[in-house]
């Protein structure tokens, strides 16, 4: 049963949807729980073991893989109104990284190369 599609990108219960029905012995999922079921069976079951053999083969291809990885899976809890606890948790360590990836690509790249 589909719910409403509100701020962040995330899918509301409808009103007297019950998860669980534990007389008929059943779950019910909507489709943003269908949703994440796929996606985190991609990221963390496909992509993540190919950037840890990229990590090995080709680094800097395999570097760039594993942080997708981990801004879509911050996106994914970070949307849920569900957990609105990692909104105040995961947040600020997500700006830093942000803030310290910007640095060291001004410093990297403001420097010029070392000749001697």
């Amino acid at each position: 049963q589909a719910g409403t599609f509100e701020y962040p990108l995330s899918e509301r219960k409808p009103e007297g949807f019950k998860d669980i029905d534990s007389a008929n012995e059943k779950i019910m999922l909507q489709v943003d729980d269908v949703f994440r079921i796929i996606e985190m069976t991609l990221l963390l079951c496909v992509l993540m073991p190919l950037s840890i053999w990229w990590m090995q083969q080709y680094y800097h291809v395999g570097k760039h893989l594993h942080g997708f990885i981990a801004i879509l899976y911050f996106i994914d809890i970070v949307r849920r109104h569900t957990h609105p606890h990692s909104w105040i948790f995961n947040t600020p360590f997500f700006v830093l990284w942000l803030l310290d990836v910007a640095v060291q690509s001004y410093f990297r790249y403001r420097r010029g190369p070392d000749l001697w």
